[in-house]
């Protein structure tokens, strides 16, 4: 996506304050997101919020997860598109004595996206699904909240995801790449303390710890089987990350507000 004219790269994503790009090249997969779990997002476009960090100098989204049920309950869903994706998610969630818990988790399948009907067959693609576009992955999610009186609200929250997917091979490239990502691997944790909504002056203190394992293949041929020939390669990148951030607004009256982060 793009935001007053920057690319994603330049745009901040954080969930429950943990940055969700990929660090080496500050690419993101709105896909990767849970979205059954996402509450509400808040998007301030933008130089100002360059205060996010360097790679917020198109602006920032802040997004929350949803926040865990004053009753226990849970649900169970399912969809299926025509060309064969599957997803498959669940919650459950309630009251633990003072802490309210809700606990998620996802399952998703897709052989690949479809091409348009009227797609001209290429010696790299012949059409139909595109080749190399399929995707598997499995996600799991929790977030446990404790109320702190007129001191707000202690929320931990975790994610994690594994999966693998294809890259499609390049049809204008000179050289035709099979690569395919084995392994993708996003773990993040985030402790945070947050003001009562109707407070004065609102602030947010967040500390995280997030860790990426990507496993990137490239292989033979189309077939992505065999690691023979000297242009294939097998590569494993690791990241971890530990941070925090404390970011507030304050009401002076009228529309007037005045924001800040660090």
């Amino acid at each position: 996506f793009t935001l007053r004219g920057f690319d994603q790269r330049q745009v901040g994503v954080f969930v429950d304050g943990v940055p969700a790009s990929v660090p080496y090249d500050g690419q993101l997969d709105l896909g990767k997101l849970p979205g059954d779990t996402l509450g509400q997002a808040e998007v301030a476009p933008g130089g100002a919020a360059g205060v996010y960090g360097p790679g917020s100098l198109g602006g920032s989204v802040r997004i929350r997860t949803l926040a865990p049920p004053d009753h226990a309950a849970w649900a169970l869903s399912g969809r299926a598109s025509t060309h064969g994706a599957t997803e498959l998610s669940s919650w459950v969630g309630g009251p633990v004595g003072p802490v309210r818990l809700r606990v998620s988790g996802a399952a998703r399948t897709s052989p690949g996206w479809p091409l348009p009907r009227d797609f001209e067959a290429h010696a790299r693609e012949d059409g139909g699904l595109r080749d190399a576009s399929d995707r598997r992955s499995g996600q799991g999610g929790l977030r446990a909240d404790l109320p702190l009186g007129r001191g707000g609200t202690l929320c931990v929250s975790g994610r994690y995801l594994l999966g693998d997917f294809g890259v499609p091979t390049g049809l204008v490239d000179d050289r035709a790449r099979y690569w395919r990502f084995s392994r993708f691997e996003d773990r993040a944790l985030s402790v945070a303390r947050r003001s009562p909504e109707d407070a004065l002056v609102r602030s947010e203190e967040v500390l995280f710890v997030a860790a990426n394992t990507n496993v990137l293949d490239a292989f033979d041929d189309a077939t992505r089987s065999s690691q023979e020939l000297q242009g294939s390669w097998h590569s494993t990148y690791r990241d971890h990350r530990l941070g925090g951030a404390w970011t507030g607004t304050a009401d002076l009256g009228a529309v007037r507000t005045l924001g800040w982060a660090l």
